[in-house]
């Protein structure tokens, strides 16, 4: 075939556009070829330069990717007049994709080196290309690994891939959260720091601990070779034992090359004896918290000579007649060694040496001031059942004791004082049983320990609701209903003998705070105009400490008709449904003035009959509406409305035709039913009223 090939200007270019370059899965992609010319024109359909499609039509649609052109010429002829440019449509596969850890453990640190590996399953057999979303990069690799050497913690966040292979795409992995943690550093610890003609144990130790460290020990401070087997015995749990004095440190390593932490602070071994002069934290906690006091305690070995004591760190000097520095804050800044001497109270010149075996606060697990975590069980009361409060301290240890609260409101204050609950001061146990519990109540609790004691902050408070109304003080919704929503305004009225309230919430995301979208009307009630989807527990707290009933409020979101705020759907409606009552109206009175003209003689002659069927008609013609906007849920249900016309002429004075509109909403989508005609010859006048496109396919608004 010789196609005769016409002059072809910028403006008669084939132009193909597609709606979209990208086909999602199970789904198609329409392309359309335009070309300018006034002539009839007829389409080729080309994928990968091989025939696709011949049709007369400009547009098409694909569900294959691939590379598409198209060409037209003039209809009848073999006059080519142009090509279009191609256009490269990807298609879109199911198969899972993931992003895995190549590593042995878990926790990454600052200089560790990771790969992350992009994994497609079913895609064996195919050639793929990946691409890769991570943070703090703008050049991320093209192939399945990505590999990261001295990590830091710029890298932590969230990485996905996918692949493509020819015009094959998959979509995008679920995000693997990287977090990267600074580099530990060792904690070396000694049993004792002087040998008396036999060995001392060291420990060393990763904090956070893990499985699948090794630990490397050095002695001196200038020497970086490693202890070996004739200078110390090894023991599997990261401990050795050494007879030899000097100074002693360490550090973890793991995998292969081997990643080490930081060296820990050095310990100096003394083989002299033991220290004449120590000093001795009291009570021997191994974890202090920011704030908390304790005691230092200066043992002199050995001797009948009473001592006065001197105390000195890098920053101070205390002279005091007491062994004991009681009252020392603790901190795990500015704080490096606690010495300690003695003077002769007979002889001031008779003076110990100061303390070698001075006590280190870098011995010891530092954390700030705790706040415990209290619960309560059930949320819910129930009749006769008790509640459970446990409190929980992080970093749990030896020696806590707890107290447990009742909140009071205090609306001065606009926060909560706390009652001791009886027999609630200074429990061994972290739990609390209360019984015979009625209404609504909040609780604290908070635990201390040491002498002076130490306290940490109190809880945040807790509640277990009661959905019984009582006398002193109560909660009413109006509307009285479970579910709202977000669209809705509810009223809250606090009830009882009292003049000033507040109104508190609870949401199901755990915050619990004041309603300060409650907007006060008059008295103690409240109207919220704007709901939060969820669900949320509200409660009155009045100014003498009362607790009202709780009422729990769902909220969803409110469905529309084409938006969100759904009272869209009425006017629109109620216009529609108007406009058909017009159209039928006008329709049947043109009907009946061309019925009168032509059959005037006939129609006198019928007129009971008539008289009798239009008023069946009359009967016939009920408006059926069933509930558009129900108060539970917006799922509007069928709306019909039936017209009945009956015919003026001498060969259909006894029919009824009935059109009906059917209006549905269902999953927020509106879907108008065309008029059914139940006229059995078909020959109403207004029997095809529809809500089309142009292109003569319903659609859902």
């Amino acid at each position: 075939m010789v196609l005769e090939l016409f002059e072809i200007t910028e403006k008669e270019k084939a132009i193909l556009t597609a709606d979209r370059t990208v086909i999602p899965a199970g789904g198609n992609v329409t392309l359309t070829c335009d070309v300018k010319c006034s002539a009839d024109i007829e389409y080729d359909w080309f994928r990968q330069s091989s025939p696709k499609n011949k049709s007369t039509g400009r547009v098409i649609s694909i569900s294959d990717g691939g590379i598409y052109t198209c060409r037209g010429y003039i209809k009848g002829t073999n006059s080519l007049i142009a090509e279009s440019e191609p256009v490269i449509i990807l298609e879109t596969v199911s198969n899972r994709i993931d992003v895995k850890l190549q590593h042995s453990w878990s926790q990454i640190f600052t200089g560790d080196t990771i790969t992350l590996r992009c994994e497609i399953q079913g895609g064996e057999g195919k050639v793929w290309k990946y691409e890769w979303t991570a943070p703090n990069t703008n050049s991320p690799p093209t192939s399945s690994e990505y590999r990261i050497s001295r990590v830091s913690v710029s890298h932590s966040g969230d990485y996905r891939c996918r692949g493509s292979s020819d015009y094959l795409l998959t979509g995008w992995s679920d995000a693997f959260r990287l977090t990267v943690s600074y580099k530990p550093k060792a904690k070396l610890r000694a049993d004792n720091t002087a040998v008396p003609g036999g060995s001392v144990t060291l420990t060393c130790s990763v904090n956070p601990s893990s499985s699948g460290w090794k630990f490397f020990w050095c002695r001196d401070e200038k020497s970086s070779e490693a202890l070996t087997t004739q200078d110390a015995v090894f023991h599997s749990n990261g401990q050795i034992s050494v007879s030899q004095e000097g100074l002693y440190r360490c550090r973890g390593g793991r995998g292969n090359p081997v990643y080490y932490t930081e060296d820990s602070q050095e310990v100096h071994i003394n083989k002299t004896g033991l220290c004449q002069t120590t000093v001795t934290l009291q009570p021997a906690w191994p974890t202090l918290y920011s704030g908390e006091m304790i005691t230092l305690s200066c043992e002199i070995q050995g001797g009948d000579t009473e001592w006065e004591y001197e105390w000195r760190t890098a920053n101070s000097y205390i002279q005091s007649n007491q062994s004991k520095l009681i009252n020392v804050s603790a901190s795990p800044f500015g704080f490096e060694y606690y010495e300690c001497r003695g003077r002769s109270k007979s002889t001031q010149h008779q003076l110990t040496e100061w303390s070698e075996c001075s006590f280190n606060f870098d011995n010891i697990t530092w954390h700030y001031k705790p706040r415990p975590v209290l619960t309560v069980s059930p949320s819910w009361l129930s009749p006769g059942a008790s509640v459970t409060l446990n409190c929980e301290v992080e970093h749990p240890s030896a020696g806590w004791s707890f107290y447990w609260y009742k909140a009071v409101p205090d609306l001065s204050e606009k926060s909560s004082s706390y009652e001791l609950l009886p027999d609630g001061s200074g429990t061994a146990q972290d739990s609390y049983i209360i019984h015979g519990q009625t209404h609504t109540a909040g609780y604290v609790c908070r635990a201390g320990r040491g002498d002076p004691e130490y306290h940490t902050d109190h809880s945040q408070p807790k509640f277990v609701w009661s959905a019984d109304v009582h006398s002193a003080a109560s909660l009413t919704v109006s509307p009285d209903r479970v579910q709202h929503f977000t669209s809705d305004s509810v009223s809250l009225t606090c009830e009882g003998n009292f003049t000033e309230w507040r109104v508190r919430k609870f949401s199901e995301k755990g915050f619990f705070s004041h309603c300060c979208d409650c907007q006060k009307l008059s008295g103690s009630s409240y109207e919220i105009h704007s709901l939060q989807e969820g669900v949320t527990v509200y409660w009155c707290e009045s100014g003498s400490g009362e607790f009202s009933n709780a009422v729990n409020i769902t909220v969803r979101e409110t469905l529309g008709f084409g938006s969100k705020i759904g009272s869209f759907i009425v006017p629109f409606v109620i216009g529609l449904v108007s406009g058909i009552i017009l159209v039928m109206l006008l329709l049947c009175c043109c009907r009946k003035i061309k019925d009168l003209c032509c059959n005037s003689l006939t129609q006198s002659q019928s007129t009971n009959q008539n008289s009798a069927a239009q008023q069946k008609a009359n009967n016939d013609e009920n408006d059926v509406y069933t509930s558009l906007l129900p108060d539970d849920f917006p799922v509007y249900e069928t709306v019909r409305f039936s017209g009945n016309a009956g015919g003026g002429g001498p060969t259909d004075e006894h029919r009824n035709v009935t059109s009906t509109l059917e209006l549905k909403v269902i999953d927020e989508k509106t879907e108008f039913r065309k008029w059914r005609n139940d006229d059995p010859d078909g020959s109403s006048d207004y029997d095809e009223v529809n809500l089309e496109t142009d292109s003569g396919t319903s659609q859902d608004h």
